[in-house]
């Protein structure tokens, strides 16, 4: 999921990816996870990463690894 607008304007590329980092950063993690979210926001920093879609399509694949590996994903939605 991701925040793409407000009451009062559709949020721009930088403001979607700051909030779905920042929701990211609520949820516990499995270490593995940590790592390669911790990462992507370098890559997200560095101008390596600018499609927000791309980033949620390799956030999905990258869950459904760490879930196959660990039979689960075991993280937590609460805060």
């Amino acid at each position: 999921f991701v925040f793409a607008t407000t009451r009062h304007r559709e949020l721009l590329d930088p403001e979607k990816f700051q909030h779905t980092i920042t929701v990211y950063s609520r949820i516990k993690q499995p270490q593995v996870w940590t790592t390669w979210v911790a990462n992507q926001i370098d890559r997200i920093k560095d101008g390596s990463i600018t499609i927000l879609q791309d980033f949620m399509n390799s956030a999905a694949f990258k869950q459904a690894q760490i879930s196959a590996k660990e039979g689960g994903f075991h993280g937590s939605t609460n805060t």
